[in-house]
């Protein structure tokens, strides 16, 4: 896993991580998700791949808190696959690791995109309301790249959205970029929804975002 900060804009502290799966080859060329995500989803080891990323991070996580490298409130969030999802133990299975690993349910966020609630609508939302029950929480990835991103924030329990990179390179230099972005802002703050934006690499970039509102960066 790669853990990438998620930091706090207005204050410059790192506030949590997102544990990205890597592979890393035994001639050590390592891989992103990209290249294997979708075989795993194919042949069904996705939901080993993920339960064991689970696991990693919250062991991670509880590490970081116990040897005082992170302050106690610091999140871990991890991506869940559409199998994962439509696995009807699934919201047991995250129960069970998050009692293994000894870390508070609010430390978790579940990360899902669009399209993974748009295949089974009917079984997503049954599986991530049980989730949210327990006190996981849940945030909407890559906003904006979809079809149905407001009828998701109106029929799931998600409590973050994710503005895709995709809309952040440009923020500093591209008026569309920045308009785009100024308006997923205000509906956020709107809706009460905590707020990150991935794939900031610049200061330009979190300048912009800073400018604009923006609770949280990635990057």
């Amino acid at each position: 896993l790669y853990h990438q900060p998620i930091v706090d804009i207005a204050t410059g502290r790192v506030s949590g991580f997102e544990s990205l799966m890597r592979w890393q080859r035994a001639d050590g060329k390592v891989l992103g998700p990209g290249a294997f995500i979708s075989i795993a989803e194919d042949t069904g080891i996705i939901c080993d791949l993920g339960i064991w990323a689970l696991r990693d991070a919250l062991d991670q996580l509880r590490t970081w808190i116990d040897d005082g490298v992170v302050e106690p409130t610091t999140t871990i969030s991890v991506n869940v696959s559409p199998r994962q999802i439509a696995d009807p133990n699934f919201a047991s299975l995250v129960r069970g690791v998050l009692d293994e690993c000894g870390v508070p349910a609010h430390l978790l966020w579940i990360e899902m995109t669009e399209s993974m609630m748009l295949e089974e609508p009917e079984l997503a939302q049954s599986t991530l309301r049980e989730i949210r029950a327990m006190g996981v929480r849940l945030a909407l990835d890559d906003f904006g790249t979809g079809f149905s991103s407001l009828s998701l924030l109106q029929n799931f329990p998600i409590q973050r959205i994710k503005i895709d990179r995709a809309f952040v390179q440009g923020i500093a230099d591209n008026t569309n970029d920045r308009s785009l972005v100024r308006t997923i802002i205000a509906m956020a703050h709107s809706m009460g929804l905590d707020l990150v934006a991935e794939g900031v690499e610049t200061v330009e970039q979190l300048q912009s975002l800073r400018e604009l509102g923006c609770n949280k960066a990635q990057g």
